[in-house]
């Protein structure tokens, strides 16, 4: 499980704390905080660490084996390692012509080899804190899904090896954007299930957000609002979209806010922050009524 800082933590199957992946700093096989992990070939667990801008890859053992940089951040649920070996990462990468490339190929060995998902919105400084974050999930025939964090929710089929892209749909959401309150709606996870759907996790303003907050009026014009509880400003909605098709299949919404999902049909994990003893994973189902 990632944590906000320091390294990652390792439970068991019953729920129980067996110990930290390694220790907080700079150093092989060291974290500093806020990370993000994928299982690849064998079991072994390869752990993005952005304070360090680095890839550390542990046996399944869970010892430290190896390291490389990386030049753009990612998000939870923006790093994949293919049972090839490659990895791949979805993050902003500004080049010299402006463009920005959102999805980074490299190879088994840590060395890069292509971007795609080309993007000539400005990726910079004064963009969006989430803008050209991309989450990703890996296909058959070689194939990856990507889909936005923030501003349209689009949803994309890349084949890997030529960077074409095979499929762009924008999701029509009625939950996710909105004008009014604090936070804005995002995109904060995506799985995609053996039926070849994908299924994608948003964090949405809830109905009575303004329970969680107190809002303030500067120089009696301007309304700001100061979040006090997060949770309660923050639902979860979740939709179900056969790839195939790029339709809708399901959807449905929580009264409380998730972080991701487990693996299996119908099932999504809430991480609670808290001491690592205090944390809470608690799993849902999902109706999956089609419409």
């Amino acid at each position: 499980m990632p944590t906000r800082k320091g390294a990652p933590e390792v439970f068991d199957l019953s729920g129980r704390h067996l110990s930290s992946l390694a220790r907080s700093g700079a150093g092989p096989g060291e974290f500093g905080g806020n990370t993000v992990l994928a299982v690849g070939p064998g079991d072994s667990v390869a752990a993005y660490d952005p304070p360090n801008g680095r890839i550390q890859i542990f046996d399944p053992s869970l010892k430290f084996a190896r390291g490389f940089r990386v030049g753009q951040p990612v998000l939870p649920g923006g790093l994949l390692w293919l049972s090839d070996g490659r990895f791949v990462l979805g993050g902003p990468l500004q080049t010299p012509e402006g463009i920005g490339y959102t999805i980074h190929v490299f190879d088994a060995g840590g060395v890069y080899r292509k971007s795609i998902g080309e993007s000539r919105r400005p990726i910079g400084p004064r963009s969006s804190a989430y803008q050209g974050f991309r989450l990703l999930c890996a296909l058959p025939n070689r194939q990856i899904v990507s889909v936005t964090v923030v501003g349209e929710y689009r949803l994309q089929v890349w084949d890997l090896e030529t960077g074409r892209l095979e499929h762009d749909w924008i999701r029509d959401s009625p939950v996710f954007d909105h004008v009014e309150g604090p936070l804005g709606s995002r995109i904060v996870a995506m799985a995609t299930d053996s039926a070849g759907r994908a299924w994608v996790m948003m964090s949405v303003l809830a109905p009575d957000w303004r329970k969680g907050v107190s809002e303030e009026v500067i120089g009696g014009v301007e309304h700001t609002f100061r979040i006090i509880d997060r949770e309660g400003v923050l639902d979860t909605a979740v939709d179900v979209i056969d790839l195939e098709k790029g339709e809708l299949f399901a959807a449905d919404r929580f009264s409380r806010l998730l972080r991701g999902f487990i693996e299996g049909p119908g099932l999504a994990t809430a991480w609670i922050p808290g001491s690592v003893q205090g944390t809470d994973l608690v799993a849902v189902s999902l109706r999956t009524n089609q419409r």
